[in-house]
Parts: structure tokens; C-alpha cells; sequence
């Protein structure tokens, strides 16, 4: 049986991974987070120290998913040692680790790196980061594509269910928002939220990510992919849907416009990823309401009391 080693394993992306790829033997890593799986080792690793990567030679995998990122735009905009330290560096050394053992690094990158002024985006576009966080995820798809063997599955606006417990155990900087689950709470609260209406991308359900990249080991696929879910909207068009699937009323949302928001990294307007390429290995994507409907049905089982039983 084919190894996997996910390092990231108490992120979003690497616990789901853990969590939902099959066939293969996995072994995790995280640094700051503790977190178990049942029969998965777990080890302590730090990627923006060398030293410490050595440890996966000792497991010796076919395939490094590299889970791991500062994704806070705004932190990464203020804290850019810290940004470039895990985004740039970490990936620089998961790359020596991956020619030692001539084996494939797959690494999470985003549209981030796209300036947002295209209708949309094919894996060949030149790239034109607009903050700190796009030029590092940058930045690191070219240090992977020093490998020989590579998988760079770029995607954006990821979310799914995560507990609040595991929420709560986070770093600062390895919390960025979950933009479903926020959306939830808040009108759970029932408080008005404004969203902005001029940010454009493809929301994607993190179990779909897992799903795709499965499929991209299994097909043994390399290089560049978009792997998103298929609708291109924005943030107030989602949170609006988001309200309707789980039973709560449109009228605490209102749209702001980027410029209003005032966030303090400046955003890309539209990102919308074309995913034609993936879509030519068979490989099945997901519309927004297929994939809120699977992350329904885990709410229901998991934290029913976000689910609005009357609307307001």
C-alpha cells in the first residue's frame, strides 16, 4: 500500500484529508495544534525548520500533501516574516525532503495569486498577486515546480465543518475564517451582517478538495490543476444562499462594497477558476448546492443548534 504523509494534519484541509482519503497507509503531522485520529500516527513537526522535516524520511511516503499555510490575508499582510516563513520556507524545505526521497509533493495553493481583473482563470495565466499572502503562495508553487514529480491544486474560499472546540485550540494566525460556519453563527445570534458584493470567487467544500486530489494520486496526475467547485459568486450572492439552505431569513444580510470594508490587504475582485483541466481526467466537480447540502447533512449531525428550525 502507497504512503501518504499529510503535514498539516490540525488544519481545515489536512483533517479532512486524514479523515477522508482511502487506500492509502497516512501518517500526519502538526506543530502547534495536537489533534488524534484513530490508528494514524501523528508527529510533531515544525516546517519552517529543516531539522524537523527530516522526520518524514523515516516514514518514507509515495506522496507529501502539504496541508499547512498561513491563509489569514490580512495577518500575512501585517506579519510577513511570520508569512514567509511557513508559506515560502516550510515548502523549501518539504521540496529538499521530497527530491531526498524522490517522491511527489502536492501542494494547496490559491487564486490569490491572480490580480482579479480576468473573467476567469486557466491553470497558464500569468499570475499577478495583489497582497503579501498571493506573492508567498506564489512564491512557493515555484519552488515546487523544482521537483520533478509535483501536484499544485489551487483552489479558494474553502470551507466545512469544523467543531468549535477545534476552532478554539488554534493559533491566531492558523484560524482564518471559515466563511460558511461564521456566516452561521452569527445569523444563529441573530445579528445583521454585511457582506461584500464585489469579491468574486468559487466557494469550494473542503471534503471536495479531499476527493479531487484522491483522484489526482490515484490517476498519478502532475503539475498545475484548479480545483474548485463550480459556481463563481460572491460573498453576499453565497452568504444569501448559505441563510436560505439552513433555514434562515435573507433580510440580516446586506451587501458593502470592498472599498467600504476597508480590510486592511487589498483583495483580488474576481477570481473565478476555470476547472476545465481536472474536468478532462473524469474527475466530478460540485455545484454550490450539492456541496451545502453535504456539509447540511454534517451540521445536522454534529452542531444542529446552527441550523435555524423558523425563520425570523
Amino acid at each position: 500500500m502507497k504512503k501518504i504523509c499529510v503535514v498539516g494534519a490540525s488544519g481545515l484541509v489536512g483533517h479532512n484529508l486524514i479523515k477522508k482519503i482511502q487506500g492509502f497507509d497516512i501518517i500526519g503531522t502538526f506543530n502547534n495544534t495536537s489533534v488524534n485520529f484513530e490508528n494514524i500516527p501523528i508527529v510533531k513537526l515544525d516546517i519552517t525548520k529543516y531539522e524537523s522535516c527530516q522526520q518524514i524520511l523515516k516514514f518514507n511516503p509515495d506522496f507529501i500533501i502539504n496541508a499547512t499555510a498561513i491563509s489569514d490575508v490580512d495577518y500575512c499582510e501585517k506579519f510577513k516574516d511570520k508569512a514567509y516563513s511557513v508559506n515560502v520556507l516550510g515548502v523549501k524545505n518539504l521540496v529538499k525532503i521530497a527530491k531526498k526521497l524522490q517522491c511527489k509533493l502536492i501542494q494547496i495553493s490559491t487564486d490569490g495569486i491572480f490580480s482579479g481583473r480576468n473573467e476567469s482563470y486557466i491553470e497558464d495565466d500569468v499570475p499577478n498577486p495583489l497582497n503579501y499572502y498571493g506573492q508567498t503562495k506564489l512564491e512557493s508553487e515555484n519552488e515546487v515546480k523544482n521537483l520533478n514529480d509535483y501536484l499544485i491544486c489551487r483552489t479558494n474560499l474553502l470551507y466545512g465543518y469544523v467543531s468549535q472546540t477545534k476552532l478554539n485550540k488554534r493559533s491566531d494566525y492558523s484560524k482564518p475564517t471559515n466563511f460558511v460556519l461564521w456566516v452561521l453563527s452569527e445569523l444563529n445570534k441573530k445579528n445583521h451582517i454585511k457582506i461584500v458584493d464585489d469579491q468574486l470567487s468559487n466557494p469550494t467544500l473542503v471534503d471536495n478538495l479531499s476527493k479531487i486530489i484522491q483522484f489526482s494520486l490515484e490517476k498519478n496526475l502532475s503539475g498545475v490543476f484548479h480545483t474548485t467547485d463550480m459556481s463563481c459568486i460572491s460573498r453576499f450572492e453565497f452568504a444569501k444562499i448559505i441563510a436560505t439552505k439552513f433555514g434562515y431569513s435573507e433580510s440580516l444580510i446586506s451587501p458593502i462594497s470592498s472599498k467600504k470594508l476597508n480590510q486592511f490587504a487589498t483583495r483580488p475582485s474576481k477570481t473565478c477558476l476555470d476547472c476545465s483541466k481536472i474536468q478532462k481526467n473524469r474527475i466530478n466537480l460540485f455545484t454550490i448546492d450539492e456541496s451545502l447540502d453535504i456539509l447540511f447533512s454534517e451540521i445536522q449531525k454534529n452542531e444542529p443548534k446552527l441550523i435555524c428550525t423558523k425563520n425570523f
